[in-house]
């Protein structure tokens, strides 16, 4: 398939998953954390269209709700990997060599540690929230982009136009901003999209293991944990948010792929 269809048919997954999670609670106006123990587990379709959790909650309002949630926490976590990750890449790039050489040592180093082990351990210190969640996926999930910038903008720096502006006394910041950063958005845009899909996938993981969002606040990943259970005599409870979070990294992968071969069809 080329990049056009792709890019599209990916885009409407996408915002049909966004605009579900945004407008949906608001149009489906169902309590998700109202307790109904006379009604747990009901099967789909018997006065709640996706059925019941194993506390009689509504699990379409839930998937909504947490949808929410995982979207929110996948986007914001990759906004901030994409500031430290184009940041680092581009004080690398323009500084002097020892600083270079530093950054590059320190980025690769944190490349060598799983960032799931990081992430782990720093929610296990400071504890489960969203925001703990948010930065630690953020901070443990820029080196790759920091190379990429830096590439990009040591073979930048030899081009013609850059060296034209340093030769008429343009300033380094006027430099960057008019000459450098307008060419890098292109592998940033793709580098945070593909991120988005991991950064959501590590959320469900640790909301699945208890050290992500919490109950009674419902997210996909610790949907599927509370699922177990009820595994065999329930099978729904898992299937529905295992069904949101494959669709959704499936949607943010093919968007990313497809960007990248409409941005970049050289490679």
């Amino acid at each position: 398939m080329s990049p056009r269809p792709r890019l599209q048919l990916a885009g409407w997954l996408l915002a049909l998953l966004v605009v579900s999670a945004v407008v949906g609670p608001m149009l489906y106006a169902v309590d998700p954390d109202v307790l109904d123990f006379a009604r747990a587990a009901a099967p789909p379709g018997t006065g709640h269209p996706l059925g019941t959790d194993e506390n009689g909650r509504d699990v379409l309002a839930r998937l909504l709700v947490g949808g929410r949630v995982s979207l929110a926490t996948g986007a914001a976590a990759m906004l901030l990997a994409a500031c430290l990750g184009t940041a680092t890449g581009a004080l690398a790039a323009l500084s002097g060599r020892r600083v270079d050489a530093l950054l590059m040592r320190l980025t690769d180093a944190a490349l060598a540690v799983p960032t799931i082990f990081i992430v782990i351990t720093v929610v296990t210190f400071f504890g489960p929230s969203v925001p703990t969640l948010i930065v630690t996926i953020g901070a443990t999930s820029w080196m790759g982009l920091a190379r990429l910038v830096r590439g990009e903008l040591l073979a930048l720096r030899e081009q013609s136009f850059v060296e034209g502006a340093i030769a008429l006394g343009a300033p380094p910041l006027e430099r960057a901003r008019r000459h450098l950063l307008p060419h890098l958005w292109p592998t940033i845009l793709v580098n945070a999209t593909l991120g988005m899909g991991s950064a959501l996938l590590i959320e469900s993981a640790l909301s699945f293991l208890g050290l992500g969002v919490q109950p009674p606040a419902a997210s996909w990943g610790n949907m599927l944990s509370g699922s177990q259970s009820s595994l065999y005599t329930a099978p729904w409870l898992a299937v529905f948010p295992g069904a949101m979070i494959l669709l959704a990294v499936v949607s943010i992968n093919l968007l990313g792929d497809a960007l990248r071969d409409t941005l970049h069809p050289a490679e």
